[in-house]
């Protein structure tokens, strides 16, 4: 999924999460591509957001 569009165009997180951000500890993790269109979350795509979280606890620093 790296490389593809996954927020519209200037999204920025608001709130607690735009401080977070500013000082680089927000992390989002999105299963769908930004469409503009309301998407069924299912488990399989939970799932798989867990496995890119496993993959990148183990990756090296």
């Amino acid at each position: 999924m790296q490389g593809k569009r996954m927020f519209p165009p200037f999204y920025k997180p608001s709130g607690t999460y735009l401080g977070l951000c500013a000082e680089g500890r927000l992390l989002v993790l999105t299963a769908f591509p930004y469409t503009g269109r309301i998407q069924t979350l299912t488990r399989d795509r939970c799932l798989q957001m867990n496995r890119w979280v496993q993959e990148m606890c183990r990756a090296p620093q």
